[in-house]
Order: C-alpha cells, then sequence, then structure tokens
C-alpha cells in the first residue's frame, strides 16, 4: 500500500480463527457491525449466524451459532438490523426472516416473496430498498417491515438476464450487468421527485 507521500507503507494480516460448518460451498455472506454476526449461506441449504465477542481486537472469537436449513439454496444474503430482518435471495423467490431480538436465534416468522426467475438480489438497508434481477428486468421493492412490502418500480426492456446488482444510495443511481464481457454495465439514475 502507498502512503500519501509515496513510500510503501506495510501492512500485515493474521488470522485468527476458522469457521466451520457449512458442508458445501458457500454462496453469500454479510457482516453486521452493529450486532457483531456474520450470516452466511452455502449450497448445503442452510444460513449460519455466527455471533462473535464485542471485542474488536486480534482475538476477537465466535461466542455462538444458530444453524437455519430452508428446503433452497439461498444465494444472496442481507441482514436489516433496525426491522431485526434477515433477507434471502433464492432462484424461487425472496425469504424475509425474523431473527430475535437478542439476534442469537432464527424465528421461525418468516415471508416469502415468490418472484419468478431470480437471477440476483441486492438489498440497501439505509432505505429498505430491494432489488430483484429477473430474465430481463428488475423489481423494486420497499421494505417496511415482515408483512407489509410492495413493488415500487420495475425496470424493463433489458436486452439480457440481469447477474449483478450494485446500488449507490447516496447518488441514487443502481448498476447492473450480465456478468459477460459482450453485454455492456447499465447504469440507472432515480429521477423522481419524491
Amino acid at each position: 500500500e502507498e502512503g500519501s507521500d509515496g513510500k510503501c507503507i506495510s501492512v500485515e494480516w493474521i488470522k485468527i480463527s476458522e469457521l466451520r460448518g457449512h458442508t458445501r460451498r458457500i454462496r453469500d455472506t454479510w457482516y453486521d457491525s452493529k450486532t457483531q454476526s456474520l450470516f452466511t449461506c452455502s449450497k448445503d441449504k442452510t444460513i449460519q449466524m455466527w455471533k462473535f465477542s464485542e471485542s474488536i481486537s486480534s482475538d476477537k472469537k465466535m461466542v455462538g451459532m444458530s444453524v437455519f436449513k430452508h428446503k433452497e439454496v439461498v444465494h444472496y444474503l442481507a441482514y436489516d438490523t433496525n426491522k431485526s430482518i434477515l433477507v434471502c435471495g433464492m432462484s424461487n423467490g425472496v425469504m424475509l426472516k425474523s431473527i430475535s431480538d437478542d439476534r442469537q436465534s432464527v424465528h421461525d416468522k418468516e415471508t416469502i416473496l415468490k418472484l419468478p426467475n431470480i437471477t440476483c438480489v441486492m438489498y440497501d438497508v439505509a432505505r429498505s430498498l430491494l432489488f430483484c434481477g429477473h430474465s430481463k428486468s428488475i423489481s423494486i421493492w420497499k421494505l417496511n417491515n415482515l408483512s407489509d412490502y410492495n413493488m415500487v418500480h420495475e425496470l424493463t426492456g433489458l436486452t439480457s438476464e440481469v447477474r449483478i446488482l450494485m446500488y449507490d444510495p447516496e447518488e441514487d443511481i443502481l448498476y447492473t450487468s450480465s456478468g459477460t464481457f459482450s453485454e455492456p454495465i447499465a447504469v440507472w439514475k432515480n429521477i423522481s421527485t419524491n
């Protein structure tokens, strides 16, 4: 790494822990700094919540883990700390899962948004916006709570399948891509007044 004076700065990383529990490939991870929790999902059809000690030091240790088994493979995870909701993207929809107040376990409360041909999912915690890529469209949802959500917009007429979504909440810009070299990255700007 280079410092402001152009000289090289030494950066050293050490492994402080290993987390084991999944039996197949991990699909996604989400770290929530407020709750000191790491969420992971795998092709083994489980979601695991790893709880860490409060100390931010080299001796940070895992102090608990919850496992949630699911019927489908979850490909995408996000956690909304304010709403205590885990957002899980699957190929046939999005599952919204309630997390307990102590953030140590997963509740049975859940809602499934059955959406066709999900190719990717992105959730913006700051605005509670859920972006879902489909075969040739993108649906945008406002998530108020586990039972109160609505589609606020749909981007249609795309020429290829959406595989990658990235949202910039400060500029209100959405970047999308098919993930192939032949297709350009599309940049979408929200121009609505509200």
